[in-house]
């Protein structure tokens, strides 16, 4: 771009150069540097606000893991039996080179 005006001005008196920028580079650069400055928020907020929910989700599920767990524990304990954390209560356990269930 500076190239571009570089050779516009070129061949100007200094008062036509400081015509130049104030009656056509400011007001364009000063639309695309808004332009682009109001596309950066709207971007910075949308990601933020994405990351925000993706991070309250993870919190709230995180959370009711934990609970679950609490709730499979004090059940056991209840019961007087281990806990047994899988979620496959037929799992298969490897017996002397040979798989029973």
């Amino acid at each position: 771009m500076w190239v571009a005006v570089m050779e516009a001005t070129r061949n100007l008196s200094n008062t036509e150069v400081l015509r130049f920028f104030t009656k056509v580079f400011l007001p364009v650069n000063a639309t695309l540097q808004f332009a682009q400055a109001m596309i950066c928020v709207v971007f910075v907020e949308w990601v933020s606000r994405i990351f925000a929910d993706i991070g309250l989700w993870f919190y709230i599920f995180g959370g009711l893991y934990i609970l679950y767990l609490s709730y499979k524990v004090i059940r056991s304990k209840t019961k007087n039996t281990t806990l047994d954390l899988t979620q496959d209560t037929q799992s298969t356990v490897y017996d002397y080179g040979t798989f029973a269930k």
